[in-house]
Protein backbone atom coordinates (compact mmCIF):
# COMPACT_ATOMS: atom_id res chain seq x y z
CA UNK A 1 0.00 0.00 0.00
CA UNK A 2 1.41 3.63 -0.99
CA UNK A 3 2.11 6.39 1.51
CA UNK A 4 -0.12 8.65 0.29
CA UNK A 5 -3.30 5.88 0.68
CA UNK A 6 -2.08 5.17 4.17
CA UNK A 7 -2.40 8.89 5.44
CA UNK A 8 -5.74 8.77 3.90
CA UNK A 9 -6.45 6.18 5.63
CA UNK A 10 -5.45 7.60 8.83
CA UNK A 11 -7.40 10.83 8.17
CA UNK A 12 -10.63 9.04 7.27
CA UNK A 13 -10.13 7.00 10.47
CA UNK A 14 -9.23 10.16 12.56
CA UNK A 15 -12.75 11.92 11.64
CA UNK A 16 -14.23 8.28 12.20
CA UNK A 17 -15.33 8.60 8.35
CA UNK A 18 -16.27 4.87 7.63
CA UNK A 19 -17.61 5.17 4.22
CA UNK A 20 -14.85 6.70 2.90
CA UNK A 21 -12.43 4.51 4.67
CA UNK A 22 -14.21 1.47 2.94
CA UNK A 23 -14.29 3.39 -0.28
CA UNK A 24 -10.45 3.75 -0.14
CA UNK A 25 -9.77 0.54 0.58
CA UNK A 26 -12.45 -1.15 -1.29
CA UNK A 27 -9.64 -2.38 -4.26
CA UNK A 28 -7.24 -3.20 -2.51
CA UNK A 29 -6.36 -7.11 -1.33
CA UNK A 30 -6.98 -8.05 1.60
CA UNK A 31 -3.03 -8.56 2.42
CA UNK A 32 -2.49 -4.95 1.40
CA UNK A 33 -5.03 -3.87 4.20
CA UNK A 34 -4.11 -6.43 6.93
CA UNK A 35 -0.84 -4.58 6.58
CA UNK A 36 -2.30 -1.26 6.36
CA UNK A 37 -4.29 -1.94 10.36
CA UNK A 38 -0.79 -3.53 11.31
CA UNK A 39 0.62 0.23 11.23
CA UNK A 40 -1.95 1.85 12.69
CA UNK A 41 -2.31 2.62 16.44
CA UNK A 42 -5.79 2.98 18.14
CA UNK A 43 -7.44 3.51 14.97
CA UNK A 44 -7.41 0.26 14.05
CA UNK A 45 -10.83 -0.58 14.92
CA UNK A 46 -11.79 1.66 13.37
CA UNK A 47 -10.37 0.89 9.87
CA UNK A 48 -11.42 -2.71 10.39
CA UNK A 49 -15.11 -2.29 11.28
CA UNK A 50 -15.17 -0.20 8.12
CA UNK A 51 -14.67 -2.89 5.77
CA UNK A 52 -17.61 -5.42 4.78
CA UNK A 53 -17.98 -9.09 6.67
CA UNK A 54 -16.27 -11.26 3.99
CA UNK A 55 -13.61 -8.61 3.85
CA UNK A 56 -13.03 -8.67 7.43
CA UNK A 57 -12.97 -12.38 7.89
CA UNK A 58 -10.19 -12.78 5.34
CA UNK A 59 -8.23 -9.79 6.95
CA UNK A 60 -8.34 -10.93 10.50
CA UNK A 61 -6.79 -14.21 9.33
CA UNK A 62 -3.48 -11.77 7.40
CA UNK A 63 -3.01 -9.06 10.93
CA UNK A 64 -0.02 -10.06 12.72
CA UNK A 65 -0.35 -11.06 16.59
CA UNK A 66 -0.69 -7.33 18.42
CA UNK A 67 -3.61 -5.92 15.74
CA UNK A 68 -5.71 -9.47 16.59
CA UNK A 69 -5.15 -8.88 19.98
CA UNK A 70 -6.60 -5.28 20.10
CA UNK A 71 -9.45 -5.92 17.98
CA UNK A 72 -10.59 -8.79 18.11
CA UNK A 73 -11.65 -8.61 21.93
CA UNK A 74 -13.74 -5.85 20.95
CA UNK A 75 -15.60 -7.01 18.06
CA UNK A 76 -19.59 -8.57 18.65
CA UNK A 77 -20.37 -12.49 19.35
CA UNK A 78 -22.26 -12.54 15.87
CA UNK A 79 -19.15 -11.21 13.41
CA UNK A 80 -16.92 -13.81 15.24
CA UNK A 81 -19.54 -16.48 14.47
CA UNK A 82 -19.29 -15.00 10.51
CA UNK A 83 -15.55 -15.23 10.80
CA UNK A 84 -15.86 -18.96 11.73
CA UNK A 85 -18.40 -19.76 9.61
CA UNK A 86 -15.68 -18.69 6.78
CA UNK A 87 -12.64 -20.14 8.24
CA UNK A 88 -10.67 -23.33 8.40
CA UNK A 89 -10.77 -25.06 11.33
CA UNK A 90 -7.44 -24.24 12.85
CA UNK A 91 -7.86 -20.71 11.78
CA UNK A 92 -11.09 -20.49 13.66
CA UNK A 93 -8.85 -22.01 16.59
CA UNK A 94 -6.22 -19.04 16.33
CA UNK A 95 -9.01 -16.48 16.36
CA UNK A 96 -10.78 -17.83 19.57
CA UNK A 97 -7.31 -17.45 21.08
CA UNK A 98 -8.23 -13.69 21.52
CA UNK A 99 -11.85 -14.45 22.84
CA UNK A 100 -12.33 -14.39 26.12
CA UNK A 101 -13.71 -18.23 27.35
CA UNK A 102 -17.27 -17.05 28.55
CA UNK A 103 -17.73 -15.00 25.19
CA UNK A 104 -16.36 -18.35 23.16
CA UNK A 105 -18.31 -20.67 24.61
CA UNK A 106 -21.16 -18.37 23.37
CA UNK A 107 -19.40 -18.32 19.86
CA UNK A 108 -18.83 -22.05 19.57
CA UNK A 109 -22.69 -22.79 20.51
CA UNK A 110 -23.87 -20.94 17.57
CA UNK A 111 -21.75 -23.12 14.83
CA UNK A 112 -22.74 -26.55 13.19
CA UNK A 113 -21.77 -29.34 15.14
CA UNK A 114 -19.16 -30.99 12.94
CA UNK A 115 -17.45 -27.57 12.68
CA UNK A 116 -18.05 -26.74 16.73
CA UNK A 117 -16.53 -30.15 17.25
CA UNK A 118 -13.61 -29.91 15.26
CA UNK A 119 -12.74 -26.35 16.47
CA UNK A 120 -13.05 -27.60 20.43
CA UNK A 121 -10.65 -30.01 19.50
CA UNK A 122 -7.83 -27.59 18.46
CA UNK A 123 -8.53 -25.01 21.05
CA UNK A 124 -7.95 -27.65 24.24
CA UNK A 125 -4.61 -27.06 23.12
CA UNK A 126 -2.25 -24.19 23.55
CA UNK A 127 -1.64 -21.90 20.21
CA UNK A 128 1.89 -22.91 20.83
CA UNK A 129 2.19 -26.61 21.05
CA UNK A 130 1.56 -29.14 18.22
CA UNK A 131 -2.06 -29.48 18.97
CA UNK A 132 -2.51 -25.90 18.57
CA UNK A 133 -0.51 -25.67 14.90
CA UNK A 134 -2.03 -28.68 13.39
CA UNK A 135 -5.05 -28.75 11.35
CA UNK A 136 -7.54 -31.60 10.89
CA UNK A 137 -7.41 -31.63 6.96
CA UNK A 138 -7.29 -35.12 6.20
CA UNK A 139 -8.81 -38.40 5.23
CA UNK A 140 -8.36 -41.83 6.41
CA UNK A 141 -7.69 -44.64 4.21
CA UNK A 142 -7.04 -48.60 4.36
CA UNK A 143 -3.58 -50.72 3.20
CA UNK A 144 -6.01 -52.48 0.82
CA UNK A 145 -7.46 -49.86 -0.53
CA UNK A 146 -6.82 -49.28 -4.61
CA UNK A 147 -6.64 -45.68 -6.14
CA UNK A 148 -10.56 -46.00 -7.21
CA UNK A 149 -11.44 -46.15 -3.35
CA UNK A 150 -8.98 -43.11 -2.63
CA UNK A 151 -10.23 -41.30 -5.32
CA UNK A 152 -14.23 -41.54 -4.64
CA UNK A 153 -13.34 -40.88 -0.80
CA UNK A 154 -11.24 -37.44 -2.04
CA UNK A 155 -14.00 -36.88 -4.31
CA UNK A 156 -16.64 -37.02 -0.79
CA UNK A 157 -14.45 -34.90 1.05
CA UNK A 158 -13.48 -31.96 -1.35
CA UNK A 159 -17.26 -31.82 -2.00
CA UNK A 160 -17.72 -31.43 1.44
CA UNK A 161 -14.95 -29.38 2.72
CA UNK A 162 -13.76 -27.66 -0.24
CA UNK A 163 -10.49 -28.30 0.22
CA UNK A 164 -7.64 -30.98 -0.56
CA UNK A 165 -6.98 -33.17 1.89
CA UNK A 166 -3.98 -35.95 3.06
CA UNK A 167 -4.08 -39.30 2.43
CA UNK A 168 -3.39 -41.42 5.47
CA UNK A 169 -3.16 -45.05 5.52
CA UNK A 170 -3.99 -46.63 8.71
CA UNK A 171 -4.74 -50.26 10.53
CA UNK A 172 -8.18 -51.37 11.56
CA UNK A 173 -7.51 -50.34 15.07
CA UNK A 174 -6.22 -46.98 14.20
CA UNK A 175 -2.68 -47.50 14.26
CA UNK A 176 -0.90 -44.97 11.90
CA UNK A 177 1.00 -46.82 8.47
CA UNK A 178 1.95 -43.28 7.09
CA UNK A 179 0.42 -41.35 4.17
CA UNK A 180 0.11 -40.88 0.86
CA UNK A 181 1.59 -38.28 -1.09
CA UNK A 182 -0.39 -37.12 -4.24
CA UNK A 183 2.37 -37.40 -6.54
CA UNK A 184 2.45 -41.22 -6.03
CA UNK A 185 -1.60 -41.07 -7.07
CA UNK A 186 0.00 -39.58 -10.27
CA UNK A 187 2.61 -41.69 -10.89
CA UNK A 188 1.57 -45.05 -9.80
CA UNK A 189 -0.48 -47.93 -12.35
CA UNK A 190 -4.31 -48.35 -11.41
CA UNK A 191 -4.13 -51.45 -9.58
CA UNK A 192 -1.68 -50.08 -7.11
CA UNK A 193 -2.59 -50.85 -3.82
CA UNK A 194 -2.15 -48.34 -0.49
CA UNK A 195 0.50 -50.07 0.76
CA UNK A 196 2.42 -50.01 -1.70
CA UNK A 197 2.82 -46.15 -2.47
CA UNK A 198 2.95 -44.76 1.25
CA UNK A 199 5.67 -43.48 2.78
CA UNK A 200 6.44 -42.85 6.51
CA UNK A 201 4.46 -40.12 8.62
CA UNK A 202 6.64 -39.08 11.25
CA UNK A 203 4.44 -38.27 14.52
CA UNK A 204 4.28 -35.87 17.33
CA UNK A 205 2.49 -35.55 20.16
CA UNK A 206 0.16 -32.72 20.68
CA UNK A 207 1.60 -31.55 23.69
CA UNK A 208 5.08 -31.24 21.93
CA UNK A 209 5.48 -27.48 22.35
CA UNK A 210 6.97 -25.34 19.58
CA UNK A 211 10.57 -25.16 20.15
CA UNK A 212 10.77 -28.88 20.06
CA UNK A 213 8.96 -28.77 16.67
CA UNK A 214 11.12 -25.87 15.72
CA UNK A 215 13.84 -28.51 16.85
CA UNK A 216 12.90 -32.28 15.15
CA UNK A 217 12.01 -29.66 11.31
CA UNK A 218 15.90 -28.33 11.87
CA UNK A 219 17.59 -32.00 12.33
CA UNK A 220 15.24 -33.58 9.81
CA UNK A 221 13.90 -32.89 5.72
CA UNK A 222 9.96 -33.06 6.22
CA UNK A 223 6.98 -32.07 4.42
CA UNK A 224 4.44 -33.51 6.84
CA UNK A 225 4.42 -34.35 10.50
CA UNK A 226 1.39 -36.22 11.90
CA UNK A 227 -0.26 -35.49 15.28
CA UNK A 228 -1.00 -37.96 17.66
CA UNK A 229 -3.16 -37.85 21.18
CA UNK A 230 -2.06 -39.80 24.58
CA UNK A 231 -3.65 -42.77 22.52
CA UNK A 232 -1.64 -42.14 19.53
CA UNK A 233 -4.61 -41.81 17.46
CA UNK A 234 -3.97 -39.23 14.57
CA UNK A 235 -5.87 -36.15 15.59
CA UNK A 236 -4.25 -33.70 12.99
CA UNK A 237 -1.36 -32.89 10.53
CA UNK A 238 1.28 -30.14 10.51
CA UNK A 239 2.33 -29.35 7.23
CA UNK A 240 5.66 -27.73 7.63
CA UNK A 241 5.29 -24.98 4.77
CA UNK A 242 2.52 -23.50 6.86
CA UNK A 243 5.19 -23.18 9.70
CA UNK A 244 7.71 -20.19 8.74
CA UNK A 245 5.58 -17.63 10.19
CA UNK A 246 5.90 -19.81 13.40
CA UNK A 247 9.65 -19.81 12.97
CA UNK A 248 9.77 -15.83 12.19
CA UNK A 249 7.58 -15.33 15.53
CA UNK A 250 9.71 -17.62 17.36
CA UNK A 251 12.90 -15.67 16.31
CA UNK A 252 10.92 -12.48 17.03
CA UNK A 253 10.40 -13.63 20.74
CA UNK A 254 13.98 -14.59 21.57
CA UNK A 255 14.87 -11.68 19.89
CA UNK A 256 12.69 -9.71 22.31
CA UNK A 257 13.56 -11.52 25.59
CA UNK A 258 17.03 -11.34 24.79
CA UNK A 259 16.73 -7.52 24.90
CA UNK A 260 14.33 -7.47 28.11
CA UNK A 261 11.21 -6.37 25.85
CA UNK A 262 7.73 -8.28 26.23
CA UNK A 263 6.32 -9.84 23.52
CA UNK A 264 3.02 -7.73 24.27
CA UNK A 265 4.25 -4.75 23.76
CA UNK A 266 3.79 -2.85 20.18
CA UNK A 267 5.58 -0.36 18.75
CA UNK A 268 2.49 1.85 18.58
CA UNK A 269 1.54 1.33 22.02
CA UNK A 270 1.41 4.24 24.53
CA UNK A 271 4.84 5.26 26.63
CA UNK A 272 3.04 3.83 29.80
CA UNK A 273 3.24 0.76 28.32
CA UNK A 274 7.02 0.49 27.37
CA UNK A 275 7.56 1.22 31.08
CA UNK A 276 5.08 -0.74 32.58
CA UNK A 277 6.47 -3.75 30.52
CA UNK A 278 10.64 -2.56 30.55
CA UNK A 279 11.23 -0.85 34.19
CA UNK A 280 11.73 -4.56 36.35
CA UNK A 281 14.47 -5.14 34.00
CA UNK A 282 15.81 -2.07 34.18
CA UNK A 283 15.73 -2.22 37.70
CA UNK A 284 17.31 -5.61 38.43
CA UNK A 285 20.04 -3.78 35.65
CA UNK A 286 20.41 -1.09 37.49
CA UNK A 287 21.11 -3.12 40.97
CA UNK A 288 23.48 -5.12 39.12
CA UNK A 289 25.45 -2.13 38.05
CA UNK A 290 25.67 -1.00 41.42
CA UNK A 291 27.47 -4.55 42.32
CA UNK A 292 30.32 -3.33 39.37
CA UNK A 293 30.21 0.22 40.58
CA UNK A 294 30.96 -1.19 44.63
CA UNK A 295 33.88 -3.27 42.86
CA UNK A 296 35.53 0.18 41.54
CA UNK A 297 34.93 1.87 44.42
CA UNK A 298 37.08 -0.46 46.48
CA UNK A 299 40.13 1.06 44.54
CA UNK A 300 39.62 4.55 45.01
CA UNK A 301 43.11 4.70 45.94
CA UNK A 302 44.59 3.08 42.67
CA UNK A 303 42.36 5.52 40.63
CA UNK A 304 43.47 8.44 42.21
CA UNK A 305 47.00 8.04 41.79
CA UNK A 306 46.94 6.48 38.36
CA UNK A 307 43.78 8.98 36.96
CA UNK A 308 44.49 7.37 33.32
CA UNK A 309 42.98 3.85 34.33
CA UNK A 310 39.50 5.36 34.34
CA UNK A 311 40.19 6.02 30.68
CA UNK A 312 40.59 2.33 29.84
CA UNK A 313 37.94 0.59 32.07
CA UNK A 314 35.71 1.11 29.26
CA UNK A 315 37.82 -1.47 27.40
CA UNK A 316 37.82 -3.96 29.52
CA UNK A 317 33.94 -4.00 30.06
CA UNK A 318 33.19 -3.57 26.31
CA UNK A 319 35.47 -6.45 25.29
CA UNK A 320 33.89 -8.47 28.03
CA UNK A 321 30.58 -7.63 27.33
CA UNK A 322 30.56 -8.42 24.00
CA UNK A 323 32.49 -11.88 24.72
CA UNK A 324 29.90 -12.81 26.67
CA UNK A 325 26.85 -11.72 24.16
CA UNK A 326 28.34 -14.01 21.68
CA UNK A 327 28.80 -17.57 24.17
CA UNK A 328 25.43 -16.92 24.95
CA UNK A 329 23.64 -16.28 21.59
CA UNK A 330 25.42 -19.37 20.90
CA UNK A 331 24.57 -21.38 24.10
CA UNK A 332 20.97 -20.28 23.79
CA UNK A 333 20.52 -20.87 20.32
CA UNK A 334 21.75 -24.52 21.10
CA UNK A 335 18.96 -25.18 24.22
CA UNK A 336 16.37 -23.94 22.13
CA UNK A 337 17.10 -26.50 19.32
CA UNK A 338 17.37 -28.94 21.82
CA UNK A 339 21.49 -29.26 21.57
CA UNK A 340 22.17 -28.59 24.71
CA UNK A 341 21.21 -29.39 28.58
CA UNK A 342 22.80 -29.52 31.95
CA UNK A 343 24.33 -33.06 31.46
CA UNK A 344 26.78 -32.30 28.74
CA UNK A 345 27.00 -28.43 29.93
CA UNK A 346 30.54 -29.15 31.13
CA UNK A 347 31.90 -29.92 27.89
CA UNK A 348 30.34 -26.57 26.70
CA UNK A 349 31.87 -24.43 29.29
CA UNK A 350 34.90 -25.43 29.21
CA UNK A 351 34.85 -25.24 25.46
CA UNK A 352 33.63 -21.28 25.66
CA UNK A 353 36.09 -20.41 28.77
CA UNK A 354 39.13 -21.78 26.32
CA UNK A 355 38.04 -20.02 23.33
CA UNK A 356 37.59 -16.65 25.69
CA UNK A 357 40.85 -17.43 26.86
CA UNK A 358 42.85 -17.38 22.89
CA UNK A 359 39.99 -14.63 21.87
CA UNK A 360 41.89 -12.74 25.23
CA UNK A 361 45.47 -13.42 23.99
CA UNK A 362 44.78 -12.18 20.65
CA UNK A 363 43.17 -9.30 21.73
CA UNK A 364 45.86 -8.52 24.27
CA UNK A 365 48.60 -8.83 21.33
CA UNK A 366 46.28 -6.18 19.67
CA UNK A 367 45.94 -4.27 22.46
CA UNK A 368 49.43 -4.42 24.27
CA UNK A 369 51.16 -2.20 20.93
CA UNK A 370 48.48 0.36 20.96
CA UNK A 371 48.18 1.29 24.76
CA UNK A 372 52.17 1.24 24.87
CA UNK A 373 52.68 3.77 22.35
CA UNK A 374 49.48 5.84 23.79
CA UNK A 375 50.60 6.01 27.71
CA UNK A 376 54.77 5.35 27.04
CA UNK A 377 53.81 2.36 30.01
CA UNK A 378 54.73 -0.96 29.12
CA UNK A 379 53.03 -1.75 32.72
CA UNK A 380 50.23 -0.14 32.06
CA UNK A 381 49.52 -1.78 28.93
CA UNK A 382 50.94 -5.17 30.23
CA UNK A 383 47.87 -4.89 32.99
CA UNK A 384 45.20 -4.05 30.46
CA UNK A 385 46.04 -6.90 28.12
CA UNK A 386 46.01 -9.04 31.07
CA UNK A 387 42.56 -8.10 32.28
CA UNK A 388 41.52 -8.39 28.96
CA UNK A 389 42.47 -12.61 28.88
CA UNK A 390 40.85 -13.10 32.34
CA UNK A 391 37.88 -10.94 31.34
CA UNK A 392 37.15 -13.05 28.21
CA UNK A 393 37.62 -16.02 30.10
CA UNK A 394 35.09 -14.94 32.56
CA UNK A 395 32.64 -14.13 29.77
CA UNK A 396 33.06 -17.23 28.08
CA UNK A 397 32.46 -19.28 31.00
CA UNK A 398 29.68 -17.30 32.33
CA UNK A 399 28.08 -16.91 29.15
CA UNK A 400 27.84 -20.64 29.23
CA UNK A 401 26.92 -21.47 32.52
CA UNK A 402 24.58 -18.57 33.05
CA UNK A 403 21.56 -19.75 31.11
CA UNK A 404 22.59 -23.43 31.50
CA UNK A 405 22.21 -22.82 35.12
CA UNK A 406 18.51 -21.04 34.31
CA UNK A 407 17.09 -23.91 32.24
CA UNK A 408 18.47 -26.31 35.16
CA UNK A 409 16.10 -24.19 37.60
CA UNK A 410 13.24 -23.60 34.87
CA UNK A 411 14.14 -20.03 33.68
CA UNK A 412 14.11 -18.87 30.47
CA UNK A 413 17.84 -18.27 29.27
CA UNK A 414 16.74 -16.04 26.76
CA UNK A 415 14.89 -13.42 29.45
CA UNK A 416 17.52 -13.43 32.45
CA UNK A 417 20.68 -14.08 31.47
CA UNK A 418 21.43 -10.81 29.50
CA UNK A 419 21.80 -8.97 32.61
CA UNK A 420 23.37 -11.25 35.00
CA UNK A 421 26.63 -12.23 31.98
CA UNK A 422 27.21 -8.36 32.01
CA UNK A 423 27.30 -8.03 35.74
CA UNK A 424 29.91 -11.09 35.81
CA UNK A 425 32.05 -9.69 33.10
CA UNK A 426 31.81 -5.78 34.41
CA UNK A 427 32.53 -6.83 37.86
CA UNK A 428 35.38 -9.62 37.13
CA UNK A 429 36.68 -6.99 34.75
CA UNK A 430 37.28 -4.60 36.66
CA UNK A 431 39.04 -6.54 39.81
CA UNK A 432 41.08 -7.96 37.53
CA UNK A 433 42.52 -4.66 35.66
CA UNK A 434 42.23 -2.31 38.77
CA UNK A 435 43.65 -5.09 41.36
CA UNK A 436 47.04 -6.14 38.67
CA UNK A 437 47.16 -2.48 38.39
CA UNK A 438 47.35 -2.35 42.44
CA UNK A 439 49.75 -5.14 42.73
CA UNK A 440 52.02 -4.09 39.89
CA UNK A 441 52.02 -0.85 39.25
CA UNK A 442 51.35 0.67 42.71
Amino acid sequence: MNKSLLRQVQKEARNHDTKAIASLLEKEDFHSVAECINVLGSDRLVVFTSLNGEKQAKIALALNYRSKRSILPQLPDKTIVSFLQLSDEDDAADILQFVSDEHRNAILEKLQDEKRKRIETLVKYHPETAGGLMDMNFIVVKPDFNLQDIAEKIDRYTIREKKTPLIVATRDDGTIIGYVPYRNLILTSPDSLVKDITRSLPLISAQTKKRKLLHLLSRRKLEVIGVTDTKDQLLGIIHVSDLAQLIESETTDNLLQFAGVSREEDMLDPASVAVKNRYMWLIVNLGTAFLAAFVVSRFENTIAQMAILASFMPIVAGMGGNAGTQSLAVVIRGIALGELAWTNGRRIILKEAVAGFFNGLITAAVTIPIVWWFTKDLGIALVLGSAMIINLVVAGFFGAMIPLSLKFFKIDPAVASTVFVTTATDVFGFFAFLGLATVVLL
